[in-house]
């Protein structure tokens, strides 16, 4: 069980690395760009982007119609 929570934990930091690089232009990306790099759902994409709101990494404009 340990194992797999490390690697869940591990896969997470990853995509928060991939996006972080991503946002390093200083221009606004829409969610599907991201989750497209990503190869993910736009629901993760929207709950990593969130989870990086909270932690004071990337801002939220809020110009969307369900934010983000």
């Amino acid at each position: 069980m340990k194992r797999k929570i490390t690697t869940k934990l591990q896969e997470w930091k990853e995509q928060y690395d991939i996006i972080l690089k991503l946002l390093a232009d200083a221009e606004w990306h829409k969610t599907a760009e991201i989750a497209s790099k990503l190869g993910l759902k736009g629901t993760r994409a929207r709950e990593i982007m969130r989870e990086l709101c909270v932690i004071d990494k990337v801002v939220d404009n809020g110009k969307t119609k369900g934010k983000m």
